[in-house]
């Protein structure tokens, strides 16, 4: 059962990698995320769908490790992360459609900042 569930977790995240692939790289705005796993969005922009996030600094010892954690502490209603482990970056998508054009930036760094976090 566990099998079956990271085989349709990377299947579903496979899927949607091929949309998120079609947003240029070096047009998305970043968010950086610490060893907590606390997401900050760049505050120079507004409110994105997309977000380019380098994790070259952070240690995960598998693609499947990096999933695994990406999935505890930065899953939610609002969000939906992509990660690109050989590459060493992940693409986070906002689900703005769900928030509404006004949302500010600080109401969704709020949002953010209550996910999960590691102990």
């Amino acid at each position: 059962m566990k099998i079956l569930k990271t085989l349709f977790l990377t299947i579903a995240l496979s899927a949607f990698g091929l949309v998120a692939q079609d947003v240029p790289l070096e047009e998305l705005p970043t968010a950086t995320l610490n060893s907590n796993f606390y997401l900050t969005l760049d505050s120079d922009a507004p409110v994105s769908n997309y977000y380019y996030v380098d994790i070259s600094h952070l240690d995960f010892a598998s693609e499947a490790d990096l999933i695994k954690q990406c999935g505890y502490y930065l899953t939610a209603n609002l969000i939906t992360t992509v990660p690109h482990y050989t590459e060493q970056y992940l693409i986070v998508q906002i689900h703005t459609e769900y928030i509404g054009e006004d949302a500010s930036l600080e109401e969704v760094q709020t949002y953010l900042n209550q996910l999960s976090k590691p102990l």
